[in-house]
């Protein structure tokens, strides 16, 4: 048995460590971090609030994650989902990837030599498609997908 003064708590989500065991229970294990929610609908209406380039090193990627809120339907308002569009080391980003594919709806056209930019979707609203994931645990939605976009 550890001494009490040794123990370290670890929030999951964060990744913060505290000494002060004195403030968690001795049975606490750590905090999840977001799982995510399972909308029952198939399209939302959503605005795009932020784009980060995130390394998933567990799987040896590195993804774009674009977080939205929802619009509509209204009874999900406010509801965070992402969108993950896969980045590799492209001379030129090839019209078969998912990030060529929403970067054509927010623009409004096929693109040709054209720079992509964080600003063609941060602030922006679209008409997106969702998807379930149901990889272990609690299934929950993502976008798969934008379909239009819906402002500028």
């Amino acid at each position: 048995m550890r001494d009490r003064a040794s123990l370290r708590v670890v929030n999951l989500a964060t990744g913060e460590v505290s000494g002060n065991e004195e403030e968690h229970d001795e049975e606490l294990i750590g905090t999840s971090g977001d799982g995510g929610v399972l909308l029952p609908c198939k399209e939302v209406d959503a605005t795009c609030r932020s784009m980060k380039l995130v390394e998933f090193r567990m799987y040896g990627r590195t993804k774009y994650v674009l977080e939205f809120d929802v619009i509509d339907p209204a009874e999900f308002q406010g509801t965070r989902l992402r969108l993950y569009l896969r980045k590799k080391n492209w001379k030129r980003i090839p019209p078969s990837s998912k990030l060529f594919k929403a970067a054509c709806v927010a623009l409004g056209r096929r693109l040709r030599n054209e720079r992509i930019v964080k600003s063609d979707f941060v602030g922006c609203a679209f008409h997106c498609k969702l998807r379930t994931v149901d990889s272990g645990g609690a299934p929950y939605s993502v976008i798969d997908s934008l379909l239009r976009k819906l402002t500028s």
